[in-house]
This record gives structure tokens, C-alpha cells and sequence, in this order.
């Protein structure tokens, strides 16, 4: 093979890039890639090669979303990045845009289907909302009203996107109709999942009794069914806590996931409780420790690079800094917090901009308008990863009565 490959190169047919990793890729000039597509229709080969690419992507796919849940998960990402060309042709191959769901084959459309669902985490990795809402919306307008696991995943899936984008509507109906189709598959794990981000979607509505009932009908669901959901009952009654406010209950529903959770690589799942950790630690008016919570896994949040958490832990340093007395800081972490939303068109929901109200309430009572809006725009121009690499310079802090965040030791 690597004889062919050389013979290919020597010939100019072909060229040899290199990933980030240093890993050789080798790639058709376009005028080739065209020419070879034409001999393939001309003789009747095209259709049967581009389904055994679109077969072979959808199991490499398949394969990566189980490292994305692991230690693997830097790897899998990294391969990701780098097939994310075959995985966008695999889909439009399978999920044309011309086809109708009468015209298009069952086998493509399953096909189309199942590559969605293994690309879901990939997406949210890169928190590329808008064409996770593309593909899953196109796979979804081809399949009919037949009822199956892949469909009501693809549902479920939509209805978390829509949710993350804050586009509530559409996302409370792809949820129920995704909770409906799994109990007629009599799948408790699916309908547990989609209960969850349906009750996400009524809390940020302001439902909250509604979010309540439907988080315990989850409990229900995972303690009566033989659901193997490995999450068990902790987030359905950590929201429950959360909606009742109950900080106490929830903090000790979260130190016990964490003590269950991975100690080792980047498990996205053991950052989001890493974060929900300081997050709560803020609501429970402790600044200080929420700090040093966060200072322990803002490298390995780095090493993620989930950019959804980077925004996530660059609000929580700004409602932290803010607290203690640092309005300056704060406000460069919330300028580069809102150029990255911006970027991945995710507005805050309600209960994030309920978090971040604070900040500007705060800053903008001690700061003058023009130094306020000059660290605004300071932290807008620069990237998230540089503002969070500065906060591992701070020490540890001591709140001040004159607002001043001052070092321990210091005067």
C-alpha cells in the first residue's frame, strides 16, 4: 500500500498532508477527486462506493462516541476534527437534500439516521448548534411516522439542541414526541433521557411544577423499569433539589457523583459535575471555595476543549472575582464569556443570564462606564482559553470592605 500511495504522489495524483498530531493524511486534488467520481457513474460504480464510504464512516463514528464518553475522550475528538470532510459527505450522500421520504431508500435513511446520532457528541463538542440542527432536522423530515430506536434517539437528540440553543418551543415538542415514541418501544433508558431534557426545557420556561413532576416520573421510570441508565436517579433528583433550592441536598447529591465519577483524562461527564460543583458553591454565597474548586479542573477543561464548558467556567470565574471584589477581572471574563456565545450562536438561557445578572449589576456600581466597557471590549478580544489561563495566576483571595480583591497577606 505505501508503495501505491509514493507511486500515486510521484504521479501528482495525489497529495500528503499532516494533522495536528502528525499523523499522514492522504488527499485527492479536486480536479482528480471529479475525474474519479465521473469514471465511477459512468460505469455503475459510483452509488455502490459511496454507501460502503457512508457504511465505513457511520461504524468510525460509532466507534469515536464511545471514546468521547472516556479517557479517550481527547483522541477521539482530535479524530473527529479531522473526518469531519468524510462525515458531512457521508450524510449528504445518505440524506440528500432532494430526497422526499418517499424517494429515499430505507437503507440510506437508517443510515442517514444512525450517523446523526454518533455525530450528536461530536457537535456538542464543538457546540456546532446550528448544523447538529441541520442534519437532525433533515433526517427527521425523511423518516416518516415509523416508530424505532434510531428515530426516537434522533428526536431526543433534537429536542437537547433545540434546548441548548434556548429555542424552548420546538424543543418541548421533539422531547414529548421523543418520551411518546420510546414507552411504545417500551425503552426506559430513552424515555428516562428524554424526560430529563424535557424537564429542562419546563424549568427554563419557568414551569417548575411541571419540571418537578416530570423529573420524578423519570426517578420512577429508571427505579421501577430495567433501565441500566448509568447516571442512576442523581441528575433527575439533583434538579428536583436544584428547583426547590435546596443547595444542601444538592451538594450532597453532587459530592456523591463525584465520588463515583472517573478521576482520570478529560471525562466531559466528570467536567460538567466539576462545574456544576462550583457553580452551586456560588449560589451558596462561597466565592472563595468556588475558586479553588475551580482552579483544580480548569486544566483538564482546557485539555477538553468543550467550548460550551469554557463558557460555562468563564462566567462562574466572573461571578467569583466579582464577589470578592475584583469588577475589572469580572468584566473581562464576561467580555470573553459573550464573544464566544456570540460565535456559537448560544444565547444564555434564563437561568444562566439569571447567574450572570449579578455581575453586571456589581461591576457596573463600582466601575465608571468607560473603564467598564474598556475591559468589556478587552476581554472580547481575546480568546476564552487565554482570559481562563490568566485566572491560575490569581492567588487565593480574601473579600475586603472596600470592594478591593486583595491576595491573603496582603495589606
Amino acid at each position: 500500500m505505501l508503495d501505491l500511495v509514493s507511486e500515486l504522489v510521484d504521479a501528482s495524483l495525489v497529495t500528503i498532508t499532516e494533522t495536528a498530531n502528525g499523523e499522514p493524511r492522504v488527499r485527492l486534488l479536486e480536479t482528480i477527486r471529479a475525474y474519479a467520481l465521473d469514471q465511477l457513474a459512468a460505469s455503475g460504480e459510483r452509488a455502490t462506493t459511496q454507501r460502503r464510504h457512508a457504511q465505513h464512516y457511520l461504524s468510525v463514528a460509532e466507534g469515536l462516541t464511545v471514546g468521547l464518553e472516556g479517557d479517550q475522550y481527547r483522541s477521539a475528538a482530535d479524530r473527529f476534527d479531522v473526518e469531519h470532510d468524510n462525515f458531512r459527505q457521508a450524510l449528504t450522500w445518505s440524506l440528500p437534500s432532494t430526497a422526499t421520504a418517499d424517494s429515499i431508500s430505507a437503507e440510506n435513511l437508517q443510515l442517514g439516521i444512525r450517523l446523526c446520532n454518533a455525530l450528536v457528541l461530536s457537535w456538542w463538542h464543538t457546540t456546532n448548534v446550528a448544523e447538529a440542527q441541520h442534519w437532525l432536522t433533515r433526517a427527521i423530515s425523511r423518516a416518516g411516522t415509523s416508530d424505532s430506536r434510531d428515530m426516537a434517539r434522533c428526536l431526543a437528540n433534537l429536542a437537547w439542541n433545540a434546548w441548548a440553543a434556548a429555542d424552548f418551543e420546538p424543543a418541548s415538542k421533539f422531547a414529548v414526541d421523543a418520551v411518546e415514541m420510546f414507552r411504545r418501544l417500551d425503552d426506559a433508558d430513552g424515555v428516562a433521557d428524554a424526560l430529563y431534557t424535557l424537564g429542562q426545557v419546563q424549568s427554563e420556561q419557568g414551569s417548575l411544577d411541571a419540571a418537578r413532576r416530570t423529573f420524578q416520573d423519570a426517578v420512577t421510570v429508571v427505579q421501577q423499569g430495567d433501565s441500566e441508565e448509568s447516571e442512576g436517579v442523581f441528575r433527575f433528583l439533583y434538579s428536583i433539589a436544584m428547583i426547590d433550592k435546596d443547595y444542601e441536598g444538592a451538594k450532597a447529591l453532587l459530592g456523591e457523583a463525584l465520588s463515583l465519577a472517573p478521576k482520570d483524562g478529560a471525562v466531559l461527564w466528570t467536567l460538567r459535575l466539576e462545574s456544576d460543583w462550583a457553580q452551586l458553591l456560588l449560589r451558596m454565597d462561597q466565592p472563595n471555595e468556588a475558586l479553588t474548586a475551580m482552579r483544580e479542573f480548569t486544566p483538564k477543561a482546557l485539555q477538553a476543549n468543550d467550548l460550551y464548558l469554557l463558557v460555562l467556567l468563564a462566567e462562574a470565574y466572573a461571578a467569583a472575582v466579582a464577589q470578592l471584589g475584583d469588577p475589572m477581572r469580572a468584566v473581562r471574563l464576561l467580555g470573553s464569556a459573550d464573544a464566544l456565545r456570540e460565535q456559537l450562536k448560544m444565547p444564555p438561557s434564563p437561568s444562566e443570564a439569571e447567574c450572570t445578572a449579578p455581575i453586571l449589576i456589581k461591576t457596573r456600581s463600582v466601575l465608571p462606564a468607560e473603564d467598564w466597557q474598556h475591559e468589556y471590549q478587552a476581554g472580547r478580544s481575546i480568546t476564552i482559553e487565554n482570559a481562563l489561563i490568566t485566572i491560575e495566576e490569581l492567588p487565593r483571595f480574601r473579600p475586603t470592605r472596600d470592594g478591593i480583591l486583595r491576595s491573603e497577606g496582603q495589606s
